[in-house]
This record gives structure tokens, sequence and C-alpha cells, in this order.
């Protein structure tokens, strides 16, 4: 039996800068949806917990990684998780 491991992310804001980080990743990545938020994955991918420090705008986003029941949390609005 083949088990199947996803990541889950959940956001809520804006990223001012998208566009700019959707260009300098595009040669590398597909992106599914139009979405500010969709760069997100991609600068996670490539850059690690490191990324949030390249994002301009109002958000709060939580990562949740089912291989290993870690999550990651960051933004600048108020969250909440329970």
């Amino acid at each position: 039996m083949e088990t199947e491991w996803f990541d889950l992310i959940e956001v809520n804001g804006e990223i001012y800068n998208h566009e700019d980080l959707r260009k300098n990743l595009s040669s590398k990545h597909t992106f599914r949806t139009n979405s500010d938020c969709d760069v997100i994955t991609h600068l996670y991918e490539e850059h690690g917990e490191d990324f949030v420090d390249m994002l301009d705008g109002v958000f709060s986003f939580v990562w949740l990684n089912t291989r290993d029941n870690s999550f990651f949390a960051a933004g600048v609005t108020s969250l909440c998780i329970y």
C-alpha cells in the first residue's frame, strides 16, 4: 500500500510584490493559478523558511507538512490556530 503525503497551506492577505517574485521563479516553476499567494509554495521550494523575508505585503499563513506533522506559520496579520 502506497501512502501519499502532501502539504497544506492556508493564506490570508495580499502579497504586493508577487508579480516580481513570479517573474523570478517562472523559469523553474509552473504556476497553477494567478493568485498572488501562489508564489509562496515556489519560494519555499527555492529558499526554505527564509523566503518570508522576500515577501512584501499584509498577510499571514500557516503551512502543514503531513509527512512529519510539522507546521510553519508567518505573517504580519492576526492568525488564529485551534
